[in-house]
C-alpha cells in the first residue's frame, strides 16, 4: 500500500515517531468506514506498541463519529486484531496481490 499525498488530504493520518524516526501509523478511510493501514515496525512489534496504537485508534474513530469500521488483515496479523476485539466477518482478496485471500474484520467501536 502506498499513502499518497491525495489520500492524506482525504483521510486521517496518524503517526508515531520516536527520534524522528517513522516507528508506526494507521489510517482510516473515512467514506468507506475502513481501517486503511496499521503498520508497526517490526522491531517494535511484541513491546505493546500496537495495543497502544489500537487504543489511540479506538479513541481517533469514536471523535470521527465512526462506531464501526472494517479492515482486510495480514494473515500472520489477524490474530492480534481478535485479539484487539475485531470479529472475523469472511474473506476478501488482496488489492496487491489478486490470488491472495485476507481475514475480513469488523471492529465494533465502544
Amino acid at each position: 500500500m502506498t499513502i499518497t499525498k491525495e489520500y492524506i488530504e482525504k483521510n486521517p493520518v496518524y503517526l508515531l515517531e520516536n527520534d524522528n524516526n517513522l516507528v508506526a501509523f494507521y489510517s482510516f478511510s473515512i467514506h468507506d468506514r475502513k481501517l486503511e493501514a496499521l503498520f508497526i515496525d517490526p522491531a517494535y512489534i511484541g513491546k505493546g506498541l500496537g495495543r497502544f496504537m489500537w487504543e489511540d485508534l479506538l479513541n481517533k474513530a469514536k471523535a470521527l463519529g465512526i462506531s464501526e469500521f472494517t479492515l482486510h488483515s495480514e494473515p500472520k496479523a489477524e490474530g492480534f486484531y481478535l485479539k484487539m476485539g475485531a470479529k472475523k466477518i469472511g474473506i476478501t482478496t488482496s488489492t496487491v496481490f489478486p490470488d491472495r485471500k485476507l481475514p475480513l474484520m469488523k471492529v465494533h467501536v465502544i
